[in-house]
């Protein structure tokens, strides 16, 4: 069984280092998953005009806060040295 690993350094120059065991790689990148497609219904219904301006208002920093997340979860784990492909490739899971 692999053993559960969350580290962080800063190095010399100052560069954030994290490091992840296999399952909180996994696990954070389902995460980061779950995030985008709540993003992508969020933003399509407040582009819809059919949704009130009071709603899209209440909503606003729900979908803000999500932006945010996702914005952290994929520095993290870049800072995993985790590429951009290997994110979008799991992104891209269709289960």
């Amino acid at each position: 069984m692999e053993e559960h690993l969350f580290k962080v350094e800063i190095g010399n120059d100052y560069k954030l280092k994290i490091e992840f065991g296999g399952y909180e790689k996994l696990d954070l990148l389902d995460k980061l998953a779950v995030c985008v497609a709540q993003n992508k219904k969020m933003g399509q219904w407040l582009d819809s005009p059919q949704a009130s301006n009071d709603d899209k208002e209440k909503y606003l920093p729900v979908f803000i806060s999500l932006i945010d997340s996702i914005s952290s979860i994929w520095l993290m784990l870049r800072c995993a040295g985790i590429t951009n492909k290997e994110i979008v490739e799991h992104l891209n899971i269709p289960f």
